[in-house]
């Protein structure tokens, strides 16, 4: 009984809806109003719905047996690759010239990583985490170290309650 009533409103609902609508001329209206303001609706439909798109290559970084693991550009445009399994990093200049190349052994001293998280500034300084020894260290443009810092890394520890069952 429930269900006949709902329908029946639902169809009740529909038609009401349908009949209060009104007739819409589709065509180009400009309308004027008196403050010299025109509004203007079109509601011509497309001739087409479909449409294309092309891509073109404006460049291309590719060498034999080459990782490209992560790709940074910097402001001017200079694209920065990081390429694996050795940590090696690569400026390339907007035009796909290469500028420096710089590899980075591994390690624990200083312009040595066990790690490697790369990040830009926008002065063109490279900051690289190496979260394993909880160290910042911080590049110029031609990969020249200018600082070292040591990273305060806080954890949250998560307790899970413990749950007596005798005394449930």
């Amino acid at each position: 009984m429930k269900n006949n009533l709902l329908n029946l409103f639902i169809i009740v609902f529909i038609i009401v809806f349908h009949c209060c609508q009104k007739n819409v001329i589709k065509s180009s209206i400009s309308i004027e109003d008196a403050e010299d303001i025109i509004y203007t609706e079109n509601t011509n439909k497309p001739l087409s719905s479909t449409f294309e798109l092309k891509f073109s290559q404006d460049l291309s970084l590719f060498e034999e047996e080459w990782w490209p693991l992560l790709l940074l550009v910097d402001e001017p445009g200079n694209i920065y690759v990081r390429t694996g399994p050795e940590i090696v990093l690569r400026k390339f200049s907007p035009s796909g010239n290469e500028i420096d190349r710089k590899e980075f052994p591994k390690g624990q001293g200083p312009g040595e990583f066990n790690g490697f998280d790369p990040c830009l500034s926008k002065n063109g300084n490279l900051y690289i985490a190496d979260w394993s020894q909880r160290r910042l260290t911080l590049l110029d443009a031609s990969f020249k170290i200018l600082e070292l810092s040591k990273l305060i890394l806080k954890t949250m520890l998560i307790m899970q309650p413990q749950i007596n069952m005798k005394s449930m």
